[in-house]
């Protein structure tokens, strides 16, 4: 089962819905008021985490376990594309992102996570 799950970092007072963010960002627009991302040291955090990941110009896949997850991004944000991960396995992955000040907006629930 595909989940699939974006990650960026947001002024508190940023007045736009993260539905629209969403959709913004996946048509390879920049969103204004969006703080950059280190995408660099997400990426290489990734890929400590899940040291068999493989990247290729501006995708990252890992396999766990379970299931694997695909990675694309820009510096604005970072979408994964998660193929029958876990719950746990997706809470690990979102306390990653937090380490960056990245938190997940869940586009099936269209909610952003604190």
């Amino acid at each position: 089962m595909l989940y699939t799950l974006y990650f960026w970092n947001q002024p508190a007072d940023f007045p736009s819905p993260s539905a629209g963010v969403a959709q913004e960002l996946q048509f390879g627009n920049d969103v204004e008021g969006l703080i950059d991302l280190p995408v660099k040291e997400i990426i290489d955090r990734l890929k400590g985490e899940f040291p068999g990941a493989v990247e290729r110009a501006g995708t990252l896949t890992a396999k766990t376990s379970e299931g694997h997850f695909e990675a694309s991004w820009s510096w604005q944000f970072v979408k994964l594309d998660c193929h029958d991960l876990s719950e746990d396995s997706r809470q690990r992955l979102c306390e990653i992102f937090q380490e960056f000040s990245a938190t997940a907006y869940d586009p099936q629930l269209n909610l952003r996570h604190p």
